[in-house]
């Protein structure tokens, strides 16, 4: 019975997937339920939703890779001296100002022998 109420969601709107079909069922029919069970049905249902999004993931490859770094570190992100090893990130951070949004960006430095902050910027710009 569970089958065919989500067979005619899919049907009606191939575009969505489990999430929406659990949120219609909650909405529309009343009936609870977990979204892992909701995903199992969809799979054994082959019920999958059209629409694919692009991922914009900040792990994702560069577009010109000549613009990788390379890998120094090699993931040993420890050191036997002070000033030896240090790293750098960047933080985007977002507030608002009544309805208007803003960003602000914090680039810091660490040295991974004693794990302190050797120097940080706050600026409203990501400079390079």
């Amino acid at each position: 019975m569970v089958g065919i109420v989500y067979l005619h969601f899919y049907s009606a709107s191939p575009d969505k997937g489990y999430q929406r079909i659990r949120d219609d069922l909650e909405r529309y029919h009343d009936i609870k339920a977990n979204d892992k069970r909701v995903l199992r049905i969809c799979r054994r249902l082959n019920i999958k939703s059209t629409i694919k999004y692009s991922n914009n993931g900040c792990a994702r490859q560069a577009a010109n890779p000549q613009y990788i770094a390379e890998n120094i570190l090699n993931r040993e992100f420890t050191a036997d001296a002070p000033n030896k090893k240090w790293l750098t990130d960047v933080t985007e951070f977002h507030y608002y100002i009544g309805i208007e949004r803003h960003k602000v960006y914090l680039s810091a430095i660490l040295d991974l022998y004693d794990r302190r902050i050797v120097s940080y910027v706050i600026s409203k710009e990501n400079c390079h």
